[in-house]
């Protein structure tokens, strides 16, 4: 239980947050790239969550099948939730900032 949550209770630290205030992702415009509007909606994640969303790899563990892919659902699922919340903060950011959707692939 512990590893699990030190796993999923990781902060931003050091060049995270050096990228978070970079100019280019505080202040993005109609000419940013796709790279510092995705930051920026990771920036907005973690503002709201506190913590960085997580890539939903499950590191290996000893532990026996049925406990390993239950728990393994569990991060596919987390990472998913996630995901579908920086798209959202992407899709908002566009609006705002006078940038095409279309032009941010959601796999980015």
């Amino acid at each position: 239980k512990q590893w699990y949550q030190r796993r999923v209770a990781i902060t931003a630290g050091g060049h995270v947050l050096e990228l978070f205030e970079d100019a280019r992702c505080t202040d993005l415009s109609a000419t940013s790239s796709n790279f510092w509007v995705c930051l920026a909606a990771v920036k907005q994640f973690h503002n709201v969550k506190g913590v960085l969303p997580i890539s939903g790899r499950l590191e290996d563990m000893t532990s026996d099948s049925q406990t390993f892919i239950s728990l393994q659902r569990i991060y596919s699922d987390k990472a998913a939730a996630d995901a579908d919340l920086i798209l959202s903060y992407v899709r908002n950011l566009c609006s705002k900032h006078g940038i095409p959707e279309h032009s941010i692939d959601p796999s980015y």
